[in-house]
């Protein structure tokens, strides 16, 4: 008798841990699921059928085991999907009324949190296609520089001769004579880039550096893309200065520079001015340029300066990452070709 009994109770034992086990199981595949489909936008609906058979097949199996306790074991390991698949084929009722209104909730919470942000980052960050840098003729020692660390990278780079503006160039908020000088280097800066525009290959991905910046890491400088959102039109590394408080923070590492009404989405006036620098820009091809070439244009100003606008998609990339992206270096006996205001 207690020989029977011991026995009985080993196989109630024996069932349990199926159960343990199998409801362990399942649930690690339905939420495999469902983080397919929070990954997937295209496909989220059939995958969210599929998560709902996977529960019924759950309950289904739970009953079975309770009854059975040399049911077959579910597939572990592999791929997921095909051990979903496998269970799906099987289901012959439909998900039930509460496990589809779980999904739907589900996936609106996953909704509204996207629409957070206008255009989600993107897990897979963008490959730069090319990179210039803006060097002046007489600043050979820059040259040297830029030469020694750019050859040992994989992009395609080249060198663009820096042009300086004219003496009857005009630039915003130049009433005073003694800013002659800074409105020929600041006019040559905007020029230089629109040049690169009009006489180089700017499809794709294109990185505009100034003679005074190392890249450390062009690997983590790319990673850094995936901080903003994907359809971006702009965007500057290293930004430095004050930042005004109506800028929008996209996480710890990326902020547009932008001032933007959150209630009617229209843009406002700043509490500060923002320039940022213009040493490592990211260009985007196609329309995005048009826009570059407008809010560069005369009168000119300083081309980081304008960046702080509604009208483009410019975005920042500071913070902490794993290592250091770049840095300003200064090369002794070359400084830069746009003065200083002189009051």
């Amino acid at each position: 008798m207690g020989y029977h009994s011991n026995i009985k109770s080993d196989r109630v034992k024996q069932r349990q841990c199926l159960v343990i086990i199998t409801l362990i199981v399942l649930c690690t595949v339905f939420f495999l699921v469902v983080s397919l489909s929070t990954n997937n936008g295209g496909v989220k609906d059939n995958v969210s059928v599929a998560a709902a058979k996977v529960i019924v097949k759950m309950k289904q199996g739970t009953s079975a085991i309770s009854g059975n306790v040399n049911a077959p074991n579910l597939r572990v390991g592999g791929d997921p999907s095909a051990a979903a698949s496998d269970s799906i084929d099987t289901v012959t009722e439909p998900p039930s009324t509460t496990i589809v209104s779980l999904l739907s909730h589900r996936e609106g919470d996953l909704q509204r949190h996207s629409s957070s942000i206008s255009t989600p980052t993107t897990s897979v960050p963008p490959r730069i296609d090319r990179i210039y840098y803006i060097n002046m003729d007489k600043n050979q020692k820059r040259r040297e520089l830029m030469e020694g660390w750019l050859k040992d990278q994989t992009i395609p780079y080249q060198r663009f001769s820096a042009m300086r503006g004219g003496e009857n160039v005009t630039c915003k908020n130049n009433t005073k004579n003694d800013h002659r000088e800074r409105c020929r280097g600041i006019a040559g800066v905007a020029m230089s880039n629109v040049a690169i525009m009009d006489q180089r290959n700017t499809t794709g991905l294109t990185l505009v550096l100034e003679d005074d910046y190392q890249v450390k890491n062009m690997t983590l400088l790319e990673e850094s893309l995936k901080h903003i959102p994907s359809d971006f039109d702009v965007v500057r590394w290293d930004c430095w200065g004050r930042k005004p408080k109506e800028f929008q923070w996209m996480n710890k590492h990326a902020f547009r520079t932008a001032c933007i009404n959150a209630t009617t989405g229209k843009e406002m006036g700043c509490s500060r001015w923002f320039c940022g620098g213009n040493h490592a820009t990211l260009w985007r091809g196609g329309r995005s340029l048009q826009k570059l070439r407008d809010i560069w244009s005369s009168p000119y100003d300083g081309i980081d300066c304008l960046l702080t606008t509604a009208k483009l998609k410019s975005y920042c990339i500071n913070g902490k990452f794993r290592g250091k992206i770049g840095n300003l270096v200064k090369v002794k006996g070359e400084k830069t070709d746009i003065p200083k205001v002189l009051d």
